[in-house]
């Protein structure tokens, strides 16, 4: 009996000191993954902009009654728990209910009566309508109509405008203008940069990057992992100063059979959490749309630099960038900074939104001056002649 007790005592000792190490290898394993090392901003890439807020934006658009309002609900606590800003971009229009779903107009109403609330409310349309198919009282009475809706159920007026797919014309601006709007987000293809941070009535700050992009040919939002969106705010630092990190409930919602359905995706929450975890750990500062122009102002004082003598907003693109043509495919030449004249093909223009000018491609100046939003000064130069 003895022998055999031993044997047994032996066997169990051994197997209990592989568990232990093996626990302690997954243990060690898994604390280096999660101490993975982030740049601070200002090692990654080129300089900031010397008029730069080194901050990122998050946006929501789509807030809504019914619809996918487990989605839109854990999107806003997962800031609201971290005490971080987010901007809610609101459909305020009767046919998209909110006001009507207690379970999302109630606890969008909480969420900003917190104390130290940071959730900004946004207008985001009356019915998801695309505002340049409308003359400018149209347009103003759709702002304000909305504006009006979402006042008297959340006791907040929106200075901020997301415009339903991120369309919107020079009739869009006076109608905002109109309304005390400061602030409008659309998208980089709509107005590229530079984005000025003072001197303007109403403020253009686009989206640079996203949790998720829309598949048209599946018609759904694609999702996007932390890693890529990381990389986008890291571009758009680098070339604008800020980042605008758009979401929409569809691409934290799982989807069956081509459908979104109403249960979160906590893969995606965990994704925006690391998405979050990274851009604090280099040394960004989160705000609220609002805030990029009021952070930028913050910064230059800290910096002693007297923002009403600053010039127009400067961006990295230099001269001899110009020769490059990765450089030429990627960024808009500023023709203020490079004195350069714009290449053929290309015509140089001065938008509403921005005083700076710029060259663009000159289908997409007849584009932009049919809306309303630009005008042509300079015809094309003909790139034999440039060289002569």
């Amino acid at each position: 009996m003895y022998p055999l007790f031993s044997s047994i005592r032996r066997n169990i000792v051994i197997s209990s000191f592989c568990i232990v190490c093996l626990f302690s290898f997954y243990s060690v394993e898994a604390e280096g993954q999660d101490e993975e090392y982030v740049e601070p901003i200002n090692e990654i890439g080129k300089t900031p902009p010397l008029e730069s807020c080194n901050c990122v934006a998050f946006r929501l658009d789509d807030i809504q009654g019914f619809w996918l309002n487990k989605p839109q609900i854990e999107i806003i606590e997962t800031f609201q728990n971290k005490n971080l800003p987010l901007t809610i971009g609101i459909i305020g229009g009767e046919k998209f209910k909110f006001g009507e779903d207690p379970k999302i107009t109630n606890f969008v109403k909480k969420a900003i009566n917190a104390d130290g609330s940071l959730i900004e409310v946004a207008n985001h349309g009356w019915e998801h309508e695309s505002f340049p198919t409308f003359d400018r009282n149209t347009q103003s009475d759709l702002i304000r109509k909305s504006t009006e809706r979402i006042s008297n159920l959340l006791e907040v007026t929106p200075k901020v405008f997301i415009p339903p797919f991120n369309e919107f014309d020079q009739n869009t601006l006076s109608a905002l203008e109109e309304n005390n709007y400061t602030h409008l987000s659309s998208m980089w293809d709509m107005d590229p940069p530079p984005y000025p941070f003072q001197g303007l009535a109403v403020y253009n700050f686009p989206e640079t990057a996203t949790t998720g992009t829309y598949n048209p040919n599946l018609g759904i939002f694609q999702k996007i992992d932390n890693k890529e969106t990381f990389e986008d705010v890291k571009k758009s630092i680098d070339s604008n100063g800020f980042a605008v990190i758009t979401m929409h409930p569809q691409e934290f919602s799982i989807i069956e059979k081509g459908t979104y359905t109403n249960q979160v995706d906590w893969n995606q929450i965990d994704e925006l959490e690391l998405l979050i975890e990274k851009i604090q750990k280099s040394g960004l500062n989160l705000v609220s749309l609002s805030q990029i122009n009021e952070n930028i102002m913050e910064s230059l004082k800290d910096k002693g630099i007297d923002s009403s003598k600053s010039e127009a907003p400067i961006v990295n693109i230099l001269a001899e960038d110009a020769k490059d043509e990765k450089v030429q495919s990627e960024v808009i030449r500023i023709i203020g900074r490079t004195g350069i004249p714009c290449p053929s093909g290309e015509v140089e223009i001065v938008r509403v939104t921005n005083p700076n000018s710029l060259c663009i491609v000159e289908t997409t100046a007849q584009k932009w001056t049919q809306l309303g939003i630009a005008k042509i000064i300079t015809k094309t130069i003909d790139k034999e002649k440039n060289e002569n």
